[in-house]
């Protein structure tokens, strides 16, 4: 019986572990989406000064004018108050995983507590950009989003990394 006890808490802990950093990886993907530039300039933006905006942004504007870029950015701005906010969220979440796992013996109520409120504050960040890619779907022309849907096809197309 103790080797079945030591078995499941290691696989409790493997996938606790697994999860902690799935969010971390979440959070270090999506911060940059978070942050706005304090300006739109899209010859700074293209040659790899992010400002803030991030990979995703970037892929999909960059076969976009400047005008259709400037949408783009303007539906995705709408939504960063939402996304400081939500990352916040997530920040704080993440420093209390820090502080359950500094403790000697783990409290797995508040474990469970926790990632219970990860998985709701992952789904928050995730309705923030389903929002963003509504608004995109409703208010680009069709021009645009038949060149963002390319960018797309491209994208998919090159092998994972």
């Amino acid at each position: 019986m103790c080797d079945q006890t030591k078995k499941r808490k290691i696989v409790k802990l493997t996938l606790i572990g697994s999860l902690a950093l799935n969010f971390f990886l979440l959070g270090m993907f999506l911060g940059p989406l978070i942050h706005q530039p304090p300006a739109f300039e899209r010859q700074t933006f293209l040659r790899g000064k992010q400002d803030g905006m991030g990979r995703m942004l970037r892929h999909l504007t960059k076969d976009l004018d400047k005008a259709e870029a400037q949408q783009v950015y303007a539906i995705f701005q709408k939504e960063q108050a939402d996304f400081t906010a939500q990352r916040e969220k997530m920040r704080e979440l993440m420093k209390q995983m820090n502080v359950i796992f500094k403790q000697p013996v783990i409290d797995q109520e508040a474990l469970e507590r926790l990632m219970t409120g990860m998985t709701a504050q992952t789904e928050k960040l995730h309705r923030g950009l389903e929002r963003a890619f509504i608004r995109m779907a409703k208010e680009l022309p069709y021009e645009t989003r038949l060149k963002i849907a390319a960018t797309l096809e491209k994208l998919e197309a090159q092998p994972p990394r």
